[in-house]
């Protein structure tokens, strides 16, 4: 339920303020952003698994490795991708 509250919440912010994109594309940039959004999701918990269960990492710790690596990726994707000129 929070990561379909956190993408309602943030598509809007993403699209007005972080990326400041004049189009209002919606039919082409939701699904993107849906899309970049389960990918970093994928991306948190996988490496939050792989610190914790290959490296022995404490769960805290590999909590916010896995919140760094999904935020590059939802920035950087979003960035060149979804919100793209």
């Amino acid at each position: 339920m929070g990561f379909l509250v956190g993408l309602a919440v943030n598509y809007p912010l993403s699209h007005r303020w972080t990326f400041r994109s004049p189009s209002a594309m919606l039919s082409r940039q939701l699904p993107l952003f849906i899309g970049v959004a389960l990918m970093g999701l994928a991306l948190n918990e996988g490496a939050v698994w792989v610190a914790v269960a290959s490296a022995h990492i404490a769960v805290p710790i590999a909590m916010a490795m896995g919140l760094f690596t999904a935020f590059l990726w939802n920035f950087t994707a979003n960035r060149w991708i979804t919100f793209a000129q």
